[in-house]
């Protein structure tokens, strides 16, 4: 007695669906997983939207007051600067040139933060001041954004009072 394997055409379209589902099944198993993180939630300022990815200066500190403080000045005996930052991000800038006679200027407008949260851009200025927002003091930063170095950058610091 021989034995044939031979499967009849429509065993074989029964079969298919049999063969194929689980098969898709296990496929779509081994995909990649989706991430379960989340866009963190921005963190509206001024004029920009940041998204805030952990502690920093905008988030973590106290930094709404009065800083005051004397920069070096070229032409002068320094620039004598009362800035108050409010927590709605508006700011008065107060400037005065120690040793001469004029009157102090007043300059009154928002800030902006950059994206990392750590600085701030004093906006209402045909030259932007910028500043370093550390505990309790402001480190003036140069036109780039870069910290102030040389023999005067401990002289770029305001304090907060």
């Amino acid at each position: 007695m021989q034995y044939s394997l031979c499967l009849r055409p429509y065993t074989m379209t029964k079969l298919l669906p049999l063969i194929l589902l689980p098969a898709l099944l296990i496929l779509n198993g081994c995909s990649a997983p989706q991430s379960k993180m989340t866009t963190p939630k921005p963190v509206k300022t001024a004029q920009t939207v940041t998204y805030a990815t952990g502690d920093n200066s905008q988030n973590s500190l106290d930094w709404p007051g009065e800083y005051t403080g004397v920069i070096p000045c070229a032409s002068c005996e320094g620039i004598d600067i009362h800035l108050i930052l409010h927590a709605d991000f508006s700011y008065q800038l107060t400037q005065g040139y120690l040793g001469k006679q004029d009157t102090p200027t007043v300059q009154e407008g928002v800030f902006i933060w950059n994206n990392r949260g750590s600085a701030i851009t004093l906006d209402n200025s045909s030259t932007p001041m910028q500043f370093q927002v550390g505990e309790n003091q402001l480190f003036m930063l140069n036109q780039n954004g870069e910290p102030i170095t040389g023999a005067l950058a401990q002289h770029y610091r305001l304090q907060k009072h």
